[in-house]
């Protein structure tokens, strides 16, 4: 999201809605793109660009962490 450390702690010593911390990240990271997949039933990249879709990129990312994956293993990176 390209927020620094001390951003995200004044973040979320805030009242910022989670859809002002996505509007107003810093710089969003071009791969998210690349994430695949289902999250509530819907097919990611069926989804219309937009505040609902950086939202379930968020929570496809969690889910995945959640499953016990490694960030290599969800951006698929082979070693």
């Amino acid at each position: 999201m390209g927020y620094t450390s001390v951003e995200i702690k004044g973040l979320l010593e805030s009242d910022v809605t989670l859809g002002a911390f996505i509007e107003q990240a810093p710089q969003l990271n071009p791969l998210r793109t690349k994430i695949i997949g289902r999250i509530c039933r819907l097919k990611l990249d069926e989804l219309e660009e937009g505040r609902m879709k950086e939202l379930r990129y968020l929570d496809k990312l969690v889910d995945e962490i959640a499953a016990g994956k490694s960030m290599d293993q969800i951006k698929r990176v082979s070693n």
